[in-house]
């Protein structure tokens, strides 16, 4: 008995000692795993615990001993902030007890805040706005797209997708439906990775939103996100919500909206009063502009001069587009419309000249021994030599009192004003490479010019429209005609109208000569038609160039055609732009037409062969548009990869590539001088570049909604940009906002600076042009009306339409027009979509048939 009893009290030793060395290793093991993972207080703790459990002391008291050296393992949520938030790496050396640097301590008030913080700091503010005066609210309600946008991305971005929903159904329809894009994209955003590598999150996670307040409005905000007292948003409020808005949840709401306007929003005061705001003052510059400065954290931002709530960024006195635009700009811009010639080419335009002069004295002789026979004048070549004036036209008798009269009349009228002085002119060395001798065309071309300009009528709004003559020009006395500028108050329209376009007409435009017109399709090809009614015959394939001396004799080696119209089959996609070339002005007819697709490229076609001679390739999404420089040698294009490009004629390859636009490039157009490209953008800004240096040189920034046109003054001075209208275009219409979203902007290119805002249409502006004189503009819309505009005339609301525009026929149609509206001519139910003016300012449009009731 005694042996066994001392087997089994030995066994059992055995057995508590091998229990005991299992115990030692894997607290052994525990110890080394944190040792190695650098958790030394666990450590030390872990240490504490067992040395006083060797020493006899009960689990209690060796936990009570551990407490009493390291303090509690209750961790408070200002300890979980702190240990969490990332370390500064720049910090080797910082304590481990708390965030040492200003982006830690930002990082871990981040983690301390409630989600529902922000969800009920935005609803407060949107209660505080909407409650507050009228006079405010234009300048409050804009605030709340940022905020709210924000507010979403931040839930995102801290992982709480079920409160970023239910924030985002609980305000989103407050920007329904000017904002409905944008809240459809935002939607699409659930995770932070989603965030991280969406282009549009980005943009407004990194640049600063740009808003315009007066001092007033500026200072009630701040005194109701400071301490809540503003009196403002109070008379909606009963007693009770007024005491809630000073409690502790209502201050960290109030906080979380500041915490946004100090890192993502820029306000600038403005100096005017509260009652002296132009509305589109409030408008201009403002948004995601591009030109803002970016974001910065707020804990490590300086204070602001202005108020000491708010960031150095956050609020300022100046205007960042005009900042942008100061920078950018570098030189003075050269924006005089005139082409500087070579001196060869230049002696040559000016002897030509002289000569022509000369022989209309001679002919203006009175001869009584003779008349000229119907054959003695030398049959011209096209565009060879001048046409015959108006003086060659009259009675030997007749001519010699028009010439005395054209000078009397030079003598005693007064010099025109030159709407381009002032303007720096470029030189020969601005301009992109140009060929170094010159051609006929070239030649032909400028004399052409200096003829067009003195021909040219002239348009003064101010004076009322002419009525018209009964018994034609033809009547008037042979002395008003010579070398006397008729001057109008009105421009002439010429409509052409497109019927059975069941295709699909997407664009249209007109020769510089006024000879041919090409519109573009859905069906991916483009139709010419010949405005003379002349067959469009292509050359033979093989005729020998040695036997060529002229046009005349190169038009006799063309192939039979009975036909006005040509279609030019070549593209895989609709056909959005077309246009001719420039290189024989209004002096010969075009040579070439460009026109790009949807399918990326941009072709060019010969109008001697109706061939495609080049497919230029490049963009990779639809190009919207094309337009040739203003000598022929370069064009541009513009497409929906958000680029502008530019390319010669000569070249497969893009020249320069303008990048700088967040969405896609509409529209583009060429300064007259060539040495800049204007485009707009869905992205609501207009840019001006550079041609050679491919740098943005002005940023427009003040639409409502995409651009759907924008056009350079022949003048040079001025930009004018249509805006295309929001996608809720019927909602607009009926709560009486849509003349609004069709508005037209004009721009003053040297300061980039709006000069004022004209609104009539009612849809979309698909084309628009100055005149010759840059006095006039004319517009071309979706509404089936083409509208005339007072350029230098100072803009404001003139209520319903005055009568010159709407008595053109007969019809009394009350329409909301700006007062530079001075004419609005109403088409039968055919919407625009070309507008052009000739050299010698005649209105020339076009649309296309729509039956009543398919009409956009």
């Amino acid at each position: 008995m005694s042996s066994s009893a001392a087997k089994v009290e030995m066994s059992g030793s055995e057995a508590d000692a091998s229990r005991k060395s299992d115990t030692d290793m894997e607290s052994s093991a525990v110890m080394e795993y944190l040792r190695a993972r650098g958790f030394g207080k666990a450590l030390a703790a872990m240490q504490a615990e067992m040395e006083a459990t060797a020493k006899g002391a009960s689990s209690e008291d060796a936990v009570k001993a551990r407490e009493a050296q390291f303090g509690s393992l209750v961790v408070g949520i200002d300890e979980i902030a702190s240990k969490n938030v990332p370390r500064d790496p720049r910090d080797k050396d910082a304590p481990e007890t708390g965030p040492s640097s200003a982006l830690e301590q930002a990082g871990a008030q981040a983690l301390l805040l409630d989600p529902t913080d922000t969800a009920r700091g935005f609803a407060m503010i949107k209660t505080w706005c909407g409650g507050s005066l009228d006079i405010y609210q234009p300048e409050l309600l804009p605030l709340l797209l940022p905020l709210f946008v924000h507010s979403y991305l931040n839930l995102v971005d801290m992982g709480l997708g079920s409160a970023a929903e239910e924030f985002y159904a609980a305000h989103a329809s407050f920007f329904l439906p000017i904002h409905s894009e944008l809240l459809a994209h935002l939607r699409s955003l659930g995770l932070p990775s989603q965030i991280a590598t969406d282009e549009l999150a980005q943009r407004f996670r990194t640049e600063r939103y740009v808003l315009k307040m007066s001092p007033n409005v500026f200072g009630l905000l701040i005194g109701w996100l400071t301490d809540g007292t503003s009196p403002v948003g109070f008379a909606g409020m009963d007693e009770s919500a007024v005491i809630d808005n000073m409690l502790e949840p209502s201050r960290r709401g109030r906080e979380a909206m500041l915490k946004i306007i100090n890192e993502r929003c820029r306000l600038q005061v403005l100096r005017s009063a509260l009652f002296q705001l132009d509305p589109s003052e409030l408008e201009e510059g403002t948004g995601l502009t591009g030109a803002g400065p970016s974001f910065s954290n707020a804990a490590n931002a300086s204070q602001s001069r202005i108020h000491a709530a708010l960031g150095a960024q956050a609020v300022s006195e100046t205007d960042a587009i005009a900042d942008f635009n100061s920078r950018a700009a570098g030189p003075v811009l050269k924006l005089h419309p005139r082409i500087p010639l070579a001196e060869d080419l230049k002696e040559e335009v000016d002897h030509i000249l002289r000569e022509e002069q000369s022989q209309a004295r001679t002919q203006t002789q009175p001869t009584k021994s003779a008349t000229p026979a119907a054959g003695d004048a030398e049959e011209r070549s096209e565009g060879a030599a001048a046409p015959k004036s108006r003086s060659q036209s009259l009675a030997p008798g007749a001519r010699e009192d028009s010439v005395a009269a054209e000078e009397a009349t030079e003598a005693t009228q007064p010099p025109e004003a030159d709407p381009s002085a002032g303007l720096h002119e470029a030189t020969l060395a601005d301009l992109p490479p140009q060929p170094s001798a010159f051609r006929t065309v070239d030649l032909l071309r400028e004399v052409e010019r200096v003829r067009d300009a003195r021909k040219c009528l002239r348009i003064d709004p101010k004076l009322a429209p002419e009525p018209a003559s009964a018994t034609g020009d033809a009547a008037q006395h042979a002395t008003q005609w010579p070398g006397v500028p008729r001057t109008v108050g009105l421009p002439s329209v010429c409509m052409y109208t497109y019927y059975d376009a069941e295709d699909g007409l997407t664009c249209s435009k007109t020769s510089e000569d006024l000879t041919l017109m090409a519109a573009g399709f859905e069906e991916s090809y483009v139709q010419l038609w010949s405005l003379k009614g002349e067959p469009l015959q292509e050359l033979q394939s093989d005729f020998s160039l040695s036997a060529i001396r002229d046009r005349r004799s190169l038009n006799k080696h063309r192939e039979p055609f009975p036909y006005s119209t040509r279609k030019l089959v070549g593209h895989s996609a609709p056909v959005y732009g077309v246009a001719f070339d420039p290189v024989g002005g209004s002096a010969s007819r075009p040579r070439h037409l460009l026109s790009c697709s949807a399918d990326g490229t941009a072709r060019l076609w010969s109008l001697d062969t109706y061939a495609a001679l080049v497919a230029y390739r490049g963009h990779q999404y639809p190009v919207w548009d094309v337009t040739w420089g203003p000598l022929g040698t370069y064009f541009a294009t513009a497409s929906a990869d958000r680029t502008a490009r530019l390319w010669s004629a000569e070249r497969i390859n893009p020249l320069r590539i303008y990048a700088g636009h967040l969405s896609d490039v509409d529209c583009v157009r060429f300064h007259p001088n060539s040495l800049y490209l204007a485009t707009g953008s869905s992205d609501r800004t207009c840019r001006l570049w550079d041609v050679q240096r491919g740098a943005c040189v002005r940023l427009f920034v003040g639409s409502q909604s995409p651009i759907s046109c924008v056009r350079i003054s022949s003048d040079g001075r001025y930009l004018a940009s249509a805006s295309a209208g929001n996608t809720m275009g019927a909602f607009a219409q009926a709560t009486g906002s849509a003349s609004d979203d069709y508005a037209i902007s004009l721009w003053d290119m040297a300061s980039g600076r709006r000069i004022k805002k004209m609104w009539g249409h009612t849809g979309t502006i698909h084309e628009m042009d100055f005149s010759a004189d840059g006095a006039v503009l004319v517009t071309g819309s979706a509404d089936a009306t083409v509208r005339c505009w007072d350029v230098r005339a100072a803009g404001q609301d003139a209520g319903p339409t005055h009568e010159p525009s709407t008595t053109f026929h007969g019809d009394a149609r009350d329409a909301r027009t700006s007062s530079d509206c001075v004419a609005t001519y109403y088409t039968k139910s055919t919407p625009v979509y070309d507008i052009h003016f000739s050299p010698r300012n005649l209105c020339l449009a076009a649309g296309v048939h729509a039956p009543v009731g398919t009409a956009p």
